[in-house]
């Protein structure tokens, strides 16, 4: 079973820095997403009205696209993934309290390629990220409620 580990950095570089070793180390894109705050100068990230600058191909970063097309108001953002991949409203409730401190959030399926949830952990903890959550459901479309 795939768990999601959520981590904030303080620093939205390092989130940059720990996102490039983790597929360096063989981490596989689909099971990242990055949410970096508004401004920060992110290439490869989309913009999202309301949250930030979205990067990756997993679930995650795909149903945050889609909430943010839908021009929902960011109140509507805890339900919506919780009705899409099952991720706790705690955790999306950390995650914009975050961003609204200017950090940068990484998300990430683990074990993903090569690498296990404790290899995961000590890159984000390397990179100076604090782990805001863990949870099983992240990734699994009409996850149960």
């Amino acid at each position: 079973m795939k768990i999601s580990l959520y981590s904030r950095f303080e620093m939205p570089a390092q989130a940059e820095l720990a996102w490039a070793e983790l597929l360096q180390g063989s981490a596989e894109s689909g099971d990242l997403a990055a949410i970096y705050p508004p401004g920060f100068p992110q290439q490869s990230s989309i913009p999202v009205a309301s949250l930030g600058l979205v990067s990756g191909d997993s679930l995650l970063a795909a149903a945050l696209l889609e909430w943010g097309a839908s021009d929902a108001l960011v109140e509507g953002l805890a339900g919506h993934l919780h009705r899409t991949l099952g991720v706790a409203e705690a955790v999306t409730q950390d995650c914009l309290a975050a961003l609204q401190r200017g950090c940068a959030v990484l998300a990430i399926q683990c074990p993903t390629g090569r690498l296990g949830e404790y290899e995961i952990s000590e890159i984000l903890h390397q990179h100076h990220g604090k782990c805001f959550g863990r949870s099983g459901n992240y990734g699994k479309p009409n996850a149960a409620k």
